[in-house]
């Protein structure tokens, strides 16, 4: 069987925490969550553990800060066997976080933090890397005729699914 090719996935990637609760108040209060999940998130970073656990070879562009959620999501996406060398960690900066509430129903609440003093566009990147972003040919499928199923990142008695 020949190795598989080099899916390189550039950008977003995340530390979610995740909290199920039995359902949102009607107004504002104090809840108790009855499970709390931490998974790595983010699109590309949640593409790149994807293709990894399909059996592809997967590589991560992205950034994070130089913090302990940086540390949590890097070490998640090598846990996934994600290559993480083109991931830059930036001393001062914060990494990407989120807060999801999900109640019994499916339904949710994202708050999120992204770091607005992250250093933008793709200076960051390393000669290397950047000199191998030209492609022969790229393939764009549309959305509507999707490669793979979804993968669920956080167990399934954890979160509760919108599909009926």
């Amino acid at each position: 069987m020949p190795s598989p090719k080099r899916i390189i996935c550039v950008g977003h990637a995340a530390l979610d925490r995740i909290y199920r609760i039995e359902a949102f108040p009607p107004e504002p209060t104090k809840v108790r969550a009855l499970e709390h999940v931490e998974t790595g998130g983010g699109m590309a970073a949640n593409a790149s553990v994807a293709i990894a656990r399909l059996g592809g070879k997967a590589e991560l562009w992205s950034r994070t800060g130089d913090d302990a959620a940086g540390n949590t999501i890097r070490a998640g996406l090598k846990a996934d066997k994600v290559d993480v060398r083109y991931m830059q960690g930036f001393e001062g900066a914060r990494s990407s976080t989120s807060a999801i509430i999900v109640d019994d129903k499916g339904e949710r609440l994202i708050v999120g933090q992204r770091d607005a003093g992250m250093p933008g566009g793709t200076s960051w990147l390393k000669r290397r890397a950047r000199s191998s972003m030209l492609f022969r040919s790229i393939m764009v499928m549309p959305p509507s005729e999707p490669a793979v199923s979804p993968i669920p990142i956080a167990p399934t008695k954890a979160i509760p699914s919108r599909r009926a």
